[in-house]
């Protein structure tokens, strides 16, 4: 396969259309005017961006693998070459300044998600996050996790040295019987043995992770509970939003096991673009479908009912399942209803919500205390509708 393909359009052609499912290749312009436009923005997007010679396209769909989250028109007469994501390794090695314009382009759509007046889903950047740590810290202490409220305390400690906070936590660590050395590991390779915590929520965040041997566990504090987020396997890699946001770690990372793990921090990583460029490739991947997945629950929290956020969010978990089954197909979300509650983030009756949703959607049941659909057409109907029906943009050029 050729490292690009070369394309010609039409005015008012559509190069692709959004939610488009088969995303194989983004695009750089050579030529003309592209109209990048967003039936369904969120947070400070236009829904119309207009694209010029040099500027690339497509590429959250084409690298996450996922549904088209806009569509492209040629405004004119355009040239354009396509890039195939397997060939992303190749084109980064040969040019590694893309990769960085990409991150850039994620970051700046970010920023936009994080500007917001009233998205919910992002921290706003005047909190004092090491206040809000040892809050949290205290909360451990409750929850009889020592470890993780002690690894807090200290945290609070070498960033803010010999401030009130700092004192503070001097006393609880006094109190905990945990008063000791902090001794924040270095280094590209990195060792931690079980129960050793990687980073804590809140902590300031300027380094990629990727697991070479042994078990992590991703968990943050919900309603002041520990929930379990992810477990990390060999090959994995978390962290990754850091090379986007300047904002503090989200969620907790705790070894389950004597682990290994290969450490990228901003420094390195332009080297590591050209050294490895399979391994940013796969790391440009995983960002993509981050945005890709805050995109789309940014979009749900907008809808003004429980029902309608339920079905969006059973479609988005099937979206990024990736699946290759049949609309005719029962399809098995392998959640409970509890799990979906969490994604939506409300505090209503779980089982009052539970037998209204069902009764008003006979074609979501539950099998062995999993939600299973057994109409897919049905369920992208109407998702498809709501949409539009709340936040649909008439998009006029």
């Amino acid at each position: 396969m050729a490292l690009f393909n070369n394309h010609h359009y039409q005015k008012n052609s559509y190069i692709y259309i959004e939610g488009e499912k088969k995303a194989e290749s983004f695009y750089i312009i050579k030529s003309g005017r592209v109209d990048i436009t967003k039936k369904f923005p969120v947070a400070n997007e236009n829904p119309h961006e207009i694209l010029g010679p040099g500027d690339f396209f497509g590429v959250i769909g084409a690298m996450s693998q996922l549904p088209q989250l806009e569509s492209a028109v040629a405004l004119s007469e355009v040239d354009a070459i396509s890039i195939h994501h397997t060939k992303f390794a190749e084109l980064v090695q040969k040019n590694p300044s893309l990769a960085k314009k990409i991150i850039k382009s994620f970051s700046l759509r970010l920023r936009r998600f994080t500007e917001s007046e009233d998205n919910t889903l992002t921290f706003s950047l005047d909190y004092d996050y090491l206040k809000i740590m040892f809050e949290q810290a205290e909360i451990y202490t409750i929850l009889n996790r020592k470890r993780i409220s002690t690894y807090m305390y200290r945290c609070i400690q070498f960033y803010q040295p010999g401030t009130k906070l700092a004192a503070k936590s001097e006393d609880k660590l006094i109190e905990l019987e945990a008063v000791g050395e902090f001794n924040k590991k270095t280094g590209i390779m990195r060792e931690y043995d079980d129960g050793e915590i990687i980073f804590c929520e809140n902590e300031p965040a300027d380094e990629i992770f990727i697991l070479r041997r042994g078990k992590i566990r991703i968990s943050k504090l919900i309603d002041k509970k520990e929930s379990q987020l992810y477990i990390m396997q060999a090959g994995d890699i978390f962290g990754e939003m850091s090379l986007l946001e300047d904002k503090p770690r989200s969620a907790t990372a705790i070894a389950l096991e004597d682990s290994e793990i290969l450490v990228i921090n901003k420094q390195n990583y332009e080297n590591m673009t050209q050294k490895e460029p399979r391994l940013m490739t796969k790391i440009i991947g995983l960002v993509a479908e981050r945005i890709w997945n805050r995109n789309k629950l940014i979009l749900n929290s907008k809808f003004p009912d429980l029902n309608s956020k339920i079905l969006d969010i059973l479609l988005t978990v099937y979206e990024m399942s990736k699946t290759n089954s049949s609309h005719y197909e029962d399809y098995n979300f392998n959640l409970n209803f509890s799990d979906i509650m969490n994604m939506i983030n409300t505090d209503d009756r779980i089982d009052k919500v539970e037998s209204t949703f069902l009764a008003q959607n006979k074609f979501i049941k539950i099998e062995k205390n999993s939600l299973v659909c057994t109409d897919m057409q049905n369920l992208v109907r109407q998702v498809l509708a709501l949409r539009t029906k709340y936040f649909a943009t008439k998009l006029i050029r």
